[in-house]
């Protein structure tokens, strides 16, 4: 019987995202004296005016981080390539977004929608007198082209969850230039879906629509590297103001916005890539940060020490669907040096079975659990019948001696976040190997983050994360379906490709497609 390679998730924590917001400081209070009252007959003089209080709103700047996760020193980050900063949500608007913790669909660009009787049909009204930041109006055929680019962009590797619309997949792959799924009537965009899903609203509002005349003669591989992304523009609540590569740029608010005006009037963000999280840390402090977030203070200890140091700055705790796991390079290394028996499926379980989860979850206290799947332990959709990750050094040894394991040889583990609690968590994993008699070596990644993870990728195992954006948490495992693109860690052939193919594409389609409550869990329970 052929046994088809699985997939090497290894260690998934939950975490609960550091969130620091930096608050101004208070000043003096304001003094205030009963005039004198002027003498009996004496004729009363007049009191000179106040000046008008200050509109902090308006003289003032918001301060905020300009993530740059794929180390691009020229060009801003496609927005569906990288999302990783607050901008792109500022300046782009989708046609409508979730609010709430009833998931409460809010409208955007569409006024209105309708979702036909089979469920297969959505229709978006495209709210009338929207202009871009450019002055001209919008469109249905901008909206219909965004999905066509999102999905026709080779170097886009999140297109996973738009794969349900009809013509989608072929798209991707090559094979047509057209999107068949996705058309326009006047105002309205009429998206058909091949079975019905059930989360595409979650996946409508993560598609922020861009202007689809700058994009006129680009070719689908230059889709996310184009002059448009030089300074580009939306239909925003902000607008950009001023690009100054690689150090910052700024937005000053957007008075022609469809909506409610922002409130603050400017806006600032600062790149601290050359200082890394050090450098976000000092600025806090220093109060040159108004708002950060993110694997910056992913330590709970690190945003106390802020807090510490500087007490206007108020720290929150958010609980986030956030997973933090290891997987296995199984496209090779361009330096030739993949360890040769990385890919094998008994090294990969050896290695799952090495690593201690629970070990690496008591480091970060009080954020985080061990988990054996990628579900939440407490929540719904848990199949409970899995059983509980337990470290096996023996067994794990045993597996590497049947694959005929090369000892000599050692396994290269790149990660990326520059906490000194994963440069810790790395030790951990060292030493785990370690004691299989696996020598590893740990490595951070600096510079182009885009090009070492997903073109090089000379490493043997990646140290990464999810942050599930659905609000199903079984749709992350859409992370790991088997079409969309090349896939640059996991590859697109083989043995593996069919295991995902099966284990993953069709049974996450088969879940997004039933309304039987029942049927979903027994899929969700297999996946």
């Amino acid at each position: 019987m052929k046994k088809f390679r699985i997939i090497a998730i290894v260690l998934s924590i939950v975490m609960l995202m550091g969130v620091v917001a930096a608050c101004q400081s208070k000043g003096g209070e304001e003094k205030t004296e009963k005039p004198t009252p002027p003498a009996s007959g004496a004729q009363p003089t007049a009191q000179p005016s106040k000046p008008p209080a200050e509109d902090i709103n308006e003289t003032g700047t918001l301060k905020l981080m300009w993530h740059q996760g794929q180390g691009i020193g020229t060009l801003f980050q496609c927005i569906w390539i990288d999302r990783q900063h607050l901008g792109p949500y500022m300046i782009f608007d989708p046609l409508l977004s979730l609010s709430g913790k009833s998931v409460e669909l809010v409208p955007k660009l569409a006024e209105k929608w309708e979702v036909s009787a089979d469920g297969l049909t959505y229709t978006f009204t495209i709210r009338e007198g929207v202009k871009w930041h450019s002055g001209d109006l919008l469109t249905a055929e901008d909206v219909a082209f965004t999905f066509w680019a999102m999905i026709a962009d080779p170097k886009n590797s999140m297109k996973t969850s738009l794969m349900a619309i009809v013509g989608a997949e072929e798209l991707s792959e090559g094979k047509s230039d057209k999107l068949p799924g996705v058309t326009t009537d006047g105002n309205k965009v009429i998206i058909k879906l091949k079975a019905t899903n059930r989360d595409f609203f979650g996946v409508v509002a993560g598609v922020n629509i861009v202007p689809a005349k700058e994009f006129a003669g680009v070719a689908r591989e230059d889709l996310s590297t184009c002059d448009f992304w030089k300074k580009p523009y939306g239909t925003g609540i902000y607008k950009i103001d001023e690009m100054k590569y690689p150090d910052y740029y700024t937005c000053v608010r957007n008075e022609e916005y469809w909506g409610s005006k922002a409130k603050i009037k400017n806006v600032l963000f600062t790149s601290y890539y050359t200082g890394g999280d050090d450098a976000v840390v000092a600025a806090l402090i220093a109060d040159e940060l108004d708002f950060a977030y993110g694997n910056t203070l992913n330590d709970i200890t690190v945003a106390k020490n802020v807090n510490k140091q500087n007490p206007n700055v108020i720290g929150m705790v958010m609980p986030s669907d956030y997973v933090r796991f290891f997987t296995i390079n199984q496209v090779g290394c361009a330096d030739g040096k993949q360890h040769p028996n990385i890919t094998d499926q008994r090294v990969r379980q050896a290695i799952a079975r090495l690593i201690d989860r629970e070990a690496i979850s008591s480091m970060y206290v009080g954020q985080s659990e061990a988990r054996t799947t990628l579900i939440p332990n407490a929540h719904k959709m848990y199949n409970k019948d899995v059983p509980k990750f337990q470290r096996d050094v023996d067994g794990a040894k045993a597996l590497l001696d049947q694959a005929g394991f090369d000892y000599s040889k050692k396994i290269r583990i790149c990660y990326y976040y520059t906490d000194q609690t994963t440069a810790d968590v790395m030790s951990l994993v060292c030493q785990n190997l370690a004691d299989a008699g696996v020598q590893a070596e740990a490595f951070l990644a600096t510079g182009d983050l885009g090009s070492i993870l997903y073109e090089t990728h000379n490493y043997d195992i990646m140290y990464a994360a999810f942050a599930n954006p659905n609000t199903d948490p079984v749709l992350i495992y859409c992370n790991f379906m088997a079409d969309g693109g090349t896939d640059k860690i996991l590859g697109e052939s083989g043995d593996s490709y069919d295991y995902r193919k099966k284990n993953f594409t069709e049974k996450l389609t088969a879940y997004n497609a039933t309304q039987d409550d029942a049927v979903a869990k027994k899929l969700a329970d297999e996946i």
